[in-house]
């Protein structure tokens, strides 16, 4: 704005005649009179096309309580028995504009109700649900079986060992498991680092779990959101 403003000015100060031309300052100041006034229009439609964008984008919850679809994802996280009456809840407050959304996780993750009641799902709520992993501390990959398999594949220094080199090695492994146990018993436990973000997005989905049935069902959905990625 600054610009144009100091544009404008200097427009309208240093305009000089043209040889074998009469000068018009009225013509000069109108031209940069529409210029500025077009300059200021579109500013101010372009704030208010964003304003508007984002009071009616669905991700515009995110910032009351998270966005509607992290609420579905949410419900990973609620008792198996309780998913169909939670996903009600957040179908009779959806926005139009995300019907489809919530009608593909109906009949592929829920199940579509007909007649009071629910067809069997594409992907069966216990199947998806990860509430008991969460609450038992299981880990959400299977990235330290990996991690064992190959310090175990480069311990063993060769792809096609004969069957007495290869219970030597498991036997080696007995041993170090067992030396590893006898530490962890003894109160040497190393603590997981805490700068990992999935570490720390379950420590708080942990301490969220037993808030469930204190609050409403909406509420708990919308906790959990926040911890939730798409």
């Amino acid at each position: 704005m600054k610009l144009r403003s100091f544009n404008l000015a200097n427009e309208l100060t240093m305009a000089s005649p043209t040889p074998g031309k009469k000068f018009h300052p009225k013509r000069v100041w109108s031209g940069s009179r529409d210029r500025f006034l077009n300059f200021k229009r579109a500013t101010i439609t372009r704030r208010q096309m964003r304003a508007d964008k984002s009071a009616h984008h669905p991700r515009s919850s995110r910032r009351t309580g998270g966005s509607l679809e992290h609420r579905l994802l949410a419900l990973s996280f609620v008792p198996p028995e309780d998913v169909a009456d939670c996903f009600d809840q957040l179908n009779d407050n959806r926005p139009d504009e995300l019907a489809p959304v919530y009608d593909y996780w109906e009949d592929n993750y829920i199940g579509r109700l007909r007649r009071k009641r629910r067809s069997a799902p594409t992907f069966p709520i216990a199947l998806w649900n990860m509430r008991s992993r969460v609450a038992d501390g299981l880990p959400r990959t299977n990235n330290l079986v990996e991690s064992w398999h190959h310090a175990f594949q480069s311990s063993v220094t060769c792809h096609h060992p004969n069957i007495y080199k290869l219970i030597e090695h498991i036997q080696a492994e007995r041993d170090h498991t067992e030396q590893l146990t006898a530490r962890f018993n003894a109160g040497n436990q190393t603590a997981v680092s805490s700068k990992n973000k999935y570490i720390q997005v379950t420590r708080r989905l942990t301490a969220l779990l037993p808030t469930y049935g204190t609050k409403s069902l909406l509420e708990f959905v919308r906790d959990v959101a926040h911890n939730t990625q798409l």
